[in-house]
């Protein structure tokens, strides 16, 4: 791990000095807070062990803009002052389009969301969520409980503003499923017809491993709030030899 770590600490500043990029800690910490990693080491073991991978695109993203929320990020922290703290520019009432005072309700026009859904933490309806503002206006919807919203809490109040979904049942948005149990034959079996068959509910992926008579899997769906993800975990711990169920974090 510190070998890893070590190199790509290296790698990171020489990819940096080649393209005339300034990296220092500041960078480095801003990167953490917007991505919801706790230390640095992690920050650099998961590019090692390339969970997160900076490219060449980065020089160009730096200097334009990213639809990939990663990029986004190092977009806004790698514009360095020197090693002093950076802040978000402040915004003039002139600029302001979006009413901090008001409740702003996130919702979908033909196919268009008046907001992002943070990466952190993935909330979907149902879920408590608050607002970021941008420099752009744009409101990121991120879990009142994520690590990255505590932050963003305590360090730039005045960009939150409250938040509510609008109803709707026409769209989906991804959910994790995490689920453990004794293994047995035809467990696997119960649990797809569980979820397609009784609830209908629309599987992206499902990957389960079995070891000395335990299974541990995680499953991939798209739901339209959270009382589907809570009606189906009630549903899969019915299923004997189900332990445990719950929707991942992040």
């Amino acid at each position: 791990r510190r070998k890893i770590i070590a190199k790509v600490e290296k790698i990171l500043k020489d990819f940096f000095e080649r393209n005339q990029l300034e990296y220092n800690n500041d960078v480095v910490t801003k990167i953490l807070r917007n991505l919801g990693i706790l230390h640095r080491d992690d920050l650099f073991y998961k590019i090692g062990n390339d969970e997160i991978t900076p490219n060449e695109n980065i020089k160009k993203i730096i200097k334009g803009k990213s639809q990939n929320p990663f990029m986004r990020y190092l977009k806004l922290s790698f514009g360095s002052n020197n090693g002093k703290n950076e802040q978000p520019k402040p915004v003039t009432p002139q600029q302001l389009t979006i009413d901090r005072k008001q409740t702003y309700i996130l919702r979908d026009e033909n196919g268009v969301k008046n907001y992002k859904v943070a990466d952190c933490c993935c909330p979907i309806p149902g879920d408590d969520v608050l607002g970021y503002v941008e420099d752009d206006e744009t409101v990121v919807v991120h879990k009142r409980e994520c690590p990255v919203a505590m932050r963003l809490k305590s360090s730039f109040g005045p960009r939150l503003v409250s938040t509510q979904w609008e109803a709707s049942e026409s769209l989906s948005f991804p959910a994790k499923i995490e689920i453990q149990g004794i293994d047995r034959i035809g467990i696997l079996n119960e649990i797809t017809r569980v979820i397609s068959n009784e609830l209908i509910i629309d599987m992206r992926g499902l990957t389960i491993k079995a070891n000395e008579g335990v299974f541990t899997g995680t499953v991939n769906i798209m739901v339209h709030d959270t009382r589907v993800v809570e009606s189906l975990c009630n549903k899969l711990r019915k299923i004997k030899g189900v332990q445990k169920v719950a929707r991942c974090k992040e």
